[in-house]
């Protein structure tokens, strides 16, 4: 009986082996290192990595493969990040940069949708690119990265509120049964002043813009993130103690973890003018009403809502009364 040989250098083997190591693993980076770990194998070169260009820092972060990276990783991000505005302009082709102390950098781009993701080559060798793998890998890559990108789409369907970015009431929820007691937590909530009246009399496209605008001032006073780069190039989100959360139509809620009551009494009173000086297109008025509150170690997040609601409607009525307008019961 005879017996199926393999060719190992045969660079559809090498392809077919990085696309089953890529697609089985059980998270995604373990999967493209061990792709990528292959192609290096098979093209005889020093180093391989994908990167993806952050909006953000508008900088390009290692994305996966930590595994490979080594020491003249950091200098290769390095000499990246200074040719930027030549990434951003060769999107079609694969590409070279020689570089004294590293060697020739092929950067080629492999999202067929933005370009935002890169794969960078690095080798100290005379290196001739094979032309038929080159495609191949391409393909491959972008290929696991469409399964990446849609996994992690429907990861954050599941936790993020479409209209807004913030956090949904699952993760509201979800974070209250975490907290055993409030000591050193200040909770808040706030509430967009007559939301309803603006989606009957206008629109609810003036309703959503009222809401997201809204929003959108809420992670401005209170990100629930702040983005370092470490010297290796990578992105990482140090968190701020925040949490934002949209848990209705028109309520929000915060939990901040290490800010004073005074300093978000303080940037309260500020959203509160913005809020009432947004533009939606509307003649109405418009506006937001909040309660804060300082736990303790005896009460619960469900004892820090009733009193967070109860300053909330005591703001509201007088809202209503400074405005001179009737509230709908």
């Amino acid at each position: 009986m005879n017996q199926l040989k393999y060719d190992y250098n045969d660079c559809y083997f090498y392809a077919y082996n990085m696309l089953m190591r890529a697609l089985k693993a059980d998270d995604i980076d373990t999967g493209i290192s061990k792709a990528l770990y292959l192609a290096k194998l098979y093209l005889n070169i020093d180093d391989i990595i994908i990167y993806k260009h952050d909006t953000d820092s508008n900088q390009y972060v290692h994305l996966f493969n930590q595994s490979l990276i080594n020491n003249s990783s950091e200098l290769i991000t390095e000499v990246l990040n200074k040719r930027i505005d030549i990434l951003k302009k060769e999107k079609e082709q694969l590409f070279h940069i020689n570089k004294n102390g590293i060697g020739d950098l092929f950067i080629m781009p492999i999202n067929k949708q933005n370009f935002n993701y890169i794969v960078v080559i690095n080798s100290n060798k005379s290196t001739k690119l094979n032309e038929e793998f080159m495609p191949i890998l391409k393909d491959i890559l972008n290929l696991v990265l469409e399964k990446y990108d849609y996994i992690s789409e429907l990861k954050k369907s599941a936790i993020i509120d479409t209209l807004t970015g913030l956090n949904n009431r699952y993760v509201y929820e979800r974070d209250k049964e975490k907290l055993d007691n409030t000591e050193g937590i200040i909770y808040g909530l706030f509430d967009l002043f007559r939301l309803k009246n603006i989606n009957d009399n206008y629109s609810h496209i003036h309703g959503d813009s009222y809401i997201s605008k809204t929003a959108k001032i809420l992670q401005t006073s209170f990100p629930e993130y702040t983005l370092h780069i470490e010297s290796k190039g990578k992105v990482k989100k140090v968190d701020s103690g925040n949490r934002l959360y949209r848990i209705g139509g028109d309520e929000f809620a915060l939990i901040s973890k290490t800010k004073s009551y005074e300093d978000i009494q303080r940037k309260a009173d500020t959203i509160k003018k913005m809020v009432e000086e947004l533009d939606i297109g509307v003649s109405d008025p418009i506006g937001i009403n909040y309660g804060i509150v300082i736990g303790d170690k005896n009460k619960t997040l469900k004892d820090l809502t009733i009193e967070a609601d109860s300053l909330l409607e005591k703001d509201k009525r007088e809202t209503y009364k400074r405005l001179g307008l009737e509230r709908r019961r």
